[in-house]
């Protein structure tokens, strides 16, 4: 009878598994050990991630600062104003100190009618403060002849205290040495004066008796 030996079988291996390990396919493993080729152990290791190093970045580069450019000198700023005005750039003049003489751009260039040209000689230049002689040719031929001090600040003259000193007086012969010139006050004759002679121009720059010893 076929299907009892099947259900016997079957419950043999049922009745059989706490003591023994029974092939249902009819054999018997009873008591015996899995041998080593028959137990395959796996192992998981999870590795344990390394601390991220922090990203390096590289310091920014120092600010590019330019150095402002050095300021003119007192004397250069007056010196450039007066060629201003000898060129007939009145707007230039105007930018360097002008507009603190006159009311008006138009009064401020009225001013110099009649002007033929401005010998200007530096006496002293001491920080802002420029002391200076003026020797302004007149168109009628006359000069005039100012002295005093200018302020400069920031590249333009922002006061200024002169006052008319004078004039050489014009002579056929002109004075008999430059003593005689300076006792009356009278230094630096430019050549369109009529009182200028070239023997008192030792450097000849243009101006007799200067005020430094030109003798």
């Amino acid at each position: 009878m076929p299907y009892r030996r099947r259900f016997t079988l079957l419950g043999m291996c049922l009745l059989a598994a706490p003591i023994g390990v029974v092939a249902c396919d009819g054999g018997s493993t009873a008591g015996t050990t899995p041998t080593t080729a028959q137990v395959t152990v796996t192992e998981t290791t999870t590795a344990t991630p390394s601390p991220a190093r922090p990203a390096v970045t590289a310091p920014p580069p120092p600010p590019v600062t330019t150095a402002p450019a050095p300021a003119p000198a007192a004397s250069a700023v007056v010196g450039a104003y007066f060629d201003a005005i000898n060129a007939g750039d009145f707007r230039a003049a105007w930018d360097l100190g002008g507009r603190h003489f006159a009311g008006s751009y138009e009064a401020f260039v009225a001013g110099f009618n009649g002007l033929t040209h401005d010998y200007l000689t530096v006496l002293s230049s001491d920080g802002r403060t420029v002391t200076a002689r003026l020797d302004a040719v007149q168109a009628d031929g006359t000069t005039r002849v100012f002295q005093g001090q200018y302020t400069v600040s920031g590249g333009e003259i922002v006061a200024a205290a002169v006052h008319e000193v004078g004039s050489p007086k014009p002579t056929a012969t002109g004075y008999p040495d430059c003593t005689a010139a300076h006792d009356q006050g009278v230094y630096d004759i430019p050549r369109t004066d009529p009182a200028y002679r070239p023997d008192q121009d030792s450097d000849h720059d243009g101006f007799a008796c200067e005020h430094y010893g030109d003798n």
